[in-house]
C-alpha cells in the first residue's frame, strides 16, 4: 500500500502531508486495527493467568505489533506536537517487550520471525519522552543477541541510542 510505504519518510523526515487517498485508508486501517483488538483481547487477557508461558510471549508479541502499528497509522494523520498520544502506547509496548525478553524461554539468538525488535524501533522513533526512549534502549540491550530476520538487537540499540541523545 502506498500509504505503509511512506512511513519511513515520514518518520524521517516528519512530513505528515498525506494524499486524498491516504487520508481515506487511514481511517479504515485504525477501524480494522480496533476490530483486531476487540477481537484479540480475550485470548491476551487469558494468557496473563501464566505471564511466563509461551502463549503469554506470543500473546504480548502481537499485542506490541499491533500497537505499534496503530501508532505508526495514528502518527500519519497526527497533527505536528501532538505525539503525547502515543505514550501510554508506548509505554505498554516497553512493558510488554521487558516482560518478553526477561522470560527464560526468550531465545537470544536469530529467528525467523518478527518480533519485538521492530516495535521497539518504531515506538523509539517516535515517543518523544526521553525516558521511555532510554528504557526501550535498556530493553534492547537485555536482547543482546536476537536477531528476528533482518532486525538485530544490537544495531537497533545503536540506533536506539542516537535517539536517545537527540
Amino acid at each position: 500500500m502506498p500509504y505503509l510505504a511512506r512511513l519511513p519518510q515520514i518518520f524521517m523526515q516528519g512530513s505528515s502531508n498525506t494524499s486524498n487517498e491516504e487520508d481515506l485508508v487511514g481511517p479504515q486501517l485504525l477501524d480494522q486495527l480496533w476490530h483486531w483488538h476487540a477481537a484479540f483481547a480475550p485470548l491476551l487477557s487469558s494468557t496473563w493467568e501464566r505471564p511466563t508461558s509461551k502463549e503469554f510471549i506470543a500473546a504480548a508479541t502481537l499485542r506490541s505489533l499491533a500497537l505499534v502499528a496503530e501508532i505508526s497509522v495514528r502518527k500519519i494523520s497526527a497533527p505536528a506536537g501532538t505525539m503525547d498520544l502515543f505514550v501510554k502506547d508506548a509505554c505498554e509496548i516497553v512493558d510488554l517487550s521487558r516482560r518478553i525478553v526477561t522470560d527464560s524461554s526468550f531465545r537470544k539468538t536469530f529467528v525467523f520471525e518478527c518480533g519485538i525488535l521492530p516495535a521497539l524501533f518504531i515506538t523509539v522513533m517516535l515517543c518523544p519522552e526521553r525516558n521511555i526512549r532510554e528504557e526501550i534502549v535498556q530493553v534492547l540491550k537485555l536482547a543482546e543477541g536476537r536477531i528476528e530476520v533482518t532486525w538485530n538487537a544490537v544495531e537497533v540499540v545503536r540506533i536506539a541510542e542516537s535517539f536517545v541523545s537527540c
